[in-house]
């Protein structure tokens, strides 16, 4: 009796299953050789406990220095998303709409397709930023690359103006 009901509950672990599509791709962050600078940590943020503000030798370093908050935000949009740094990227027969998503993500940024894109890309790209490789990717492949509203919009015809 006992074991008929142990048998019964017990079921395989399902396979995981991969997008047959972008099992070769991969993006690596590139570290940068140079030593961090003074002041800020390896993220390029300013550190609170890594040396002074100033660059200066002679200037005492201003603890209490505070950022205004209430500024006019700048009234030109910019041209391109927030930077994060090289990676090195390589695609393998990549469905095209799959490497511009996997690039967005590793770009920290929004992405719009306005339709799917079945094309499929092959690329090996070195220390090159995600944004940059979407320019250089779209460019070869006769697609349309803009940034506007804080998104990067990707579009398969003439571009909208």
């Amino acid at each position: 009796m006992i074991l008929l009901l142990c048998s019964g509950c017990v079921r395989s672990a399902p396979t995981p299953q991969r997008a047959a599509d972008t099992r070769d791709a991969a993006i690596t962050e590139r570290r940068a050789a140079t030593p961090v600078p003074h002041g800020r940590s390896h993220l390029g943020m300013p550190s609170s406990t890594a040396g002074p503000l100033n660059t200066h030798p002679s200037t005492p370093r201003n603890r209490f220095a505070t950022r205004r908050i209430g500024a006019k935000p700048s009234l030109t949009e910019p041209s391109s998303p927030p930077r994060v740094g090289p990676r090195d990227i390589r695609f393998s027969r990549t469905r095209m709409d799959n490497a511009m998503r996997l690039l967005a993500e590793a770009g920290k940024f929004h992405l719009i397709i306005d339709r799917p894109m079945p094309q499929l890309v092959t690329a090996e790209l070195l220390a090159v930023e995600p944004y940059d490789a979407i320019l250089s990717i779209a460019e070869a492949h006769g697609i349309h690359v803009r940034y506007a509203g804080g998104a990067v919009q990707v579009t398969k015809g003439p571009p909208d103006r």
